[in-house]
């Protein structure tokens, strides 16, 4: 009887303790997946943040270190466990190094064999994949890795973009909205912890745990889940125990089956919506991924198209170039070399004149010599302006754009009116000399293109931005010519595109809006820094008065 007893008992008992054992395997397991595909994805995005600014570094020309030491800033800030970025050119050479504190990383550098192995792969075959490096470990005790991103340009390399990470610290930021869920995390980096959740369980939790196995390249991370002490026993139920009890007890075997088998139901389909619900996680995590995946390949896609169009201009720059050389030559050759060819001919005769004693026609060979040099020099000095306008230097806007409008007025016959900003003063180098180089174009693509009589340049500025506006009443611009379809083929003028690039080097805005009444281009440019005028008197009025009339008195003599 009492083997009867005790084989009711087991029959109850044996099924359902195998159910809830199965289902709390499949529920860490599924939590697993979950977080696997959580840290993979927030990973992923970092390092996709990371060849983005790697991208940045290749633009053409190079940028600033100032600037560049601002976007590092920048990027550690915005990317939890981050804690320091070195630029690193194709020779080895550090050209920027920037941690977190805002001092230099305090951790184990990559080791030099490691780091000229990569840069010697990345001459032989330039890819922009990035790259785990070998773990470390800061100065906090923490492991660490170097994220490797090349920087390249026309599948050549620049260097590499590397940036430590504190792994601890980065997987808590990742992980912290799944702490305290009733499930214990840790994290392996291959056989080293560098990262565990305070334990509330119990000494046999662990025969529960499940392994995620994290893809990372080069870096053999893996995730461990096992449920808490609270959540088994929320999970588990008692049911077995007290089903070999009703066993044993046959006279309450029906009413005790019969009770504990609704439980048992009820708590199933909780279990069941669980595992579903995890499930719905996990496709959805991988249908973003998915999302990202597609988001990537576009930008790839843009990218290979920005570089066709870049190296597109940059032939058709080279080209103008050349046609301008070609251009000053013929003017010199046409210009000034025949003045100079006729002054050799005036000294020759001057100097049979003086050998021969006959002294009464030297004075008049002399004036046409002096009248000859005159000529000739105000020929250079010409050319010498329009290539680079010294009072730019001295002046800055406010002197050049009035003098340069009025010299292109007396030579096209189109009426310039120049409007500046009563408090205008003096911005960068760059900024001046882009401004300037964007008047001349317009004016040119004035008088070529649009059949304008009048044009209207102002100038205006504000503590952070400068302004330029040029407007004509002209036929405008074709319509289509401004719209770029994203292909090569589809760039506008090569002079339009000048200005857009000078703009966009300069991180402004360069807007054209045309119609059959006229053209705006407006261009906005923000203003780094100012410029200190040396060599002035105390009172800026008067200095900027002695200035003008300076410049003006020596623009006469000329």
């Amino acid at each position: 009887m009492v083997g009867v007893i005790a084989a009711v008992g087991l029959a109850f008992w044996s099924p359902l303790s195998s159910e809830i054992h199965s289902h709390t395997e499949r529920i860490t397991k599924a939590y697993a997946r979950s977080l696997q595909t959580d840290v993979l994805d927030e990973v992923r995005h970092q390092v996709l943040a990371q060849v983005r600014f790697a991208e940045l570094l290749a633009t053409e020309p190079r940028i600033p270190t100032g600037l560049w030491e601002s976007q590092a800033r920048l990027f550690l800030t915005h990317h939890a466990g981050y804690v320091a970025v070195q630029w690193i050119d194709e020779n080895g050479l550090t050209l920027g190094n920037v941690s977190a504190d805002g001092n230099r990383a305090q951790r184990s550098p990559v080791s030099q064999e490691e780091l000229q192995n990569l840069l010697h792969d990345l001459r032989r075959d330039c890819r922009e994949d990035a790259k785990f490096t070998s773990p470390a470990h800061l100065a906090n005790g923490n492991t660490s890795r170097d994220v490797v991103v090349p920087i390249c340009r026309n599948q050549q390399s620049l260097g590499v973009l590397l940036a430590t990470i504190d792994e601890s610290r980065l997987l808590t930021q990742i992980l912290e909205d799944d702490v305290g869920l009733g499930y214990g995390i840790a994290t392996y980096d291959g056989n080293e912890q560098i990262f565990i959740t305070p334990s509330v369980g119990s000494n046999d939790s662990k025969r529960w745990a499940q392994q995620a196995p994290v893809d990372l390249p080069g870096a053999p991370w893996r995730i461990i889940v096992w449920p808490e002490s609270v959540m088994l026993q929320q999970i588990n139920s008692r049911l077995p125990e007290v089903a070999l009890l009703t066993g044993s007890l046959i006279g309450l075997l029906l009413f005790t089956t019969l009770d504990f088998a609704r439980t048992s139901y009820f708590r199933s389909q909780e279990l069941r919506r669980a595992h579903d619900e995890l499930e719905s996680r996990v496709e959805q995590r991988t249908a973003e991924l998915k999302f990202a995946n597609k988001e990537l390949e576009a930008q790839i896609r843009e990218r290979k198209q920005a570089e066709e169009s870049l190296q597109e201009l940059s032939g058709r720059l080279l080209q103008l170039r050349d046609e301008e050389q070609r251009r000053i030559a013929r003017e010199l050759h046409d210009s000034t070399v025949q003045i100079m060819g006729a002054l050799a001919i005036d000294l020759e005769r001057l100097e049979k004149v003086i050998s021969a004693g006959d002294t009464r026609k030297a004075p008049q060979l002399l004036a046409d010599s002096s009248d000859l040099v005159e000529r000739a020099t105000t020929e250079l000095r010409t050319i010498s302006y329009l290539l680079h306008p010294p009072i730019l230097d001295d002046l800055g806007l406010e002197g050049v754009l009035p003098w340069y409008a009025a010299g292109f007025s007396s030579r096209s016959g189109i009426k310039v009116n120049v409007k500046l900003q009563s408090n205008l003063r003096r911005l960068t180098h760059e900024l001046e000399l882009a401004l300037f180089r964007i008047v001349q174009e317009c004016l040119t693509n004035i008088h070529r293109h649009s059949g304008s009589p009048t044009a209207e340049i102002t100038v205006s500025c504000d503590p952070h931005h400068v302004t330029l506006q040029i407007v004509d009443h002209g036929k405008g611009i074709p319509p289509g010519t401004l719209e770029q379809t994203g292909h090569p083929s589809a760039l506008v003028g090569v002079g339009i595109a000048g200005m857009r690039e000078r703009v966009r080097q300069l991180g402004g805005q360069l807007r054209i809006v045309s119609s059959n009444t006229g053209t705006t281009l407006t261009a906005d440019l923000p203003i780094a820094a100012e410029i200190p005028v040396s060599g002035l008197a105390d009172n800026p009025q008067d200095s900027g008065k002695t200035v003008k009339s300076k410049n003006h008195s020596d623009r006469t003599s000329q």
